[in-house]
C-alpha cells in the first residue's frame, strides 16, 4: 500500500488585511501621542494655576480670572454695537441726503446703543420734525434724540442747495433712464439720458421716428423734468 504524506494548509493572510491592521495601528499610536500632548498641556496649566493660588490665594485669582472674562465678553460686544452703529449712522445720513427738505449737511448724526442723536441747525420746525422722521424710518435706529436747533434767520447754503438739486436730477436720470429701457415700444432702441438743473437730454440712436417722439414724449412728461432737449437720431 503506497504511503501518502499528510500535511496541514498554510493560511496567509491577504495583503489588504495587513495593510488595514497596520492603518489601525498606526491610527491608535497618533491618537495615544496626541492623548499624551493634551495630558501634558493640561498639567501643566493646572501646575500653574495652581501655584498662582498659592501665591495670591484663591479669592483673588478667582476675582482676575472672573475679570478677565467679562472685560473678553464686554469688549466682544462692544465692538458688535460699535459696527452696528456706524453702519447706522452711515445709512442714516444716506438717507438725509436724499431728502429735498433737509440739509444733510446741517444735520449732524451720532448712533449709540441704536439710538440716534441728532445736532445741528435747521430753518424750521418742519425741517426738524422731517428730519428726525427720516431718521427715525432708518432701518437699525430704535429711538431718536431730536437736539436739532430751529434758527428762522438761517439760510440755506449756496452749497447745500446746490447738492440738494444735484441728488435730484440724479434721481430723476435714473428712474427716466429705467423708464425708457422697459418701454416696449422702445425696443431696440439705444438712449442715454442726463438731466440738469431739471432739464433732460436725449441722445442714442433709435429705429423710427416715431420711437424719437414717443421718448421725447415719456420724457417731457416725467416727474422732475422741466424742459427737454431731444437729440436722438
Amino acid at each position: 500500500m503506497p504511503h501518502i504524506d499528510s500535511f496541514s494548509p498554510v493560511l496567509e493572510t491577504p495583503a489588504f488585511e495587513e495593510e488595514a491592521v497596520l492603518a489601525q495601528q498606526s491610527e491608535r499610536r497618533r491618537h495615544s501621542s496626541r492623548n499624551v500632548v493634551l495630558g501634558l498641556l493640561a498639567l501643566g496649566f493646572v501646575i500653574g494655576f495652581a501655584l498662582v493660588i498659592s501665591k495670591q490665594g484663591w479669592a483673588r485669582t478667582a476675582n482676575q480670572v472672573h475679570g478677565v472674562a467679562e472685560a473678553v465678553r464686554d469688549t466682544g460686544v462692544a465692538v458688535k454695537e460699535t459696527s452696528a452703529d456706524a453702519a447706522t449712522t452711515a445709512k442714516a445720513k444716506a438717507a438725509l441726503a436724499l431728502s429735498k427738505r433737509v440739509s444733510a449737511l446741517d444735520v449732524n448724526v451720532d448712533t449709540t446703543n441704536a439710538i440716534a442723536t441728532l445736532t445741528g441747525t435747521v430753518p424750521t420746525s418742519d425741517a426738524k420734525d422731517t428730519a428726525g422722521t427720516i431718521v427715525a424710518d432708518t432701518s437699525g435706529v430704535r429711538d431718536v434724540r431730536n437736539l436739532l436747533t430751529v434758527n428762522p434767520n438761517m439760510r440755506p447754503k449756496e452749497e447745500n442747495a446746490r447738492l440738494a438739486r444735484r441728488v435730484a436730477d440724479l434721481e430723476t436720470q435714473t428712474a427716466l433712464s429705467e423708464a425708457l429701457n422697459e418701454n416696449a415700444e422702445l425696443d431696440g432702441a439705444r438712449v442715454r439720458v442726463r438731466v440738469v438743473d431739471g432739464v433732460a437730454t436725449l441722445d442714442g440712436l433709435v429705429r423710427s421716428e416715431a420711437q424719437k417722439e414717443r421718448a421725447g414724449e415719456l420724457a417731457r412728461t416725467f416727474p422732475g423734468v422741466e424742459r427737454l432737449s431731444n437729440r436722438l437720431q
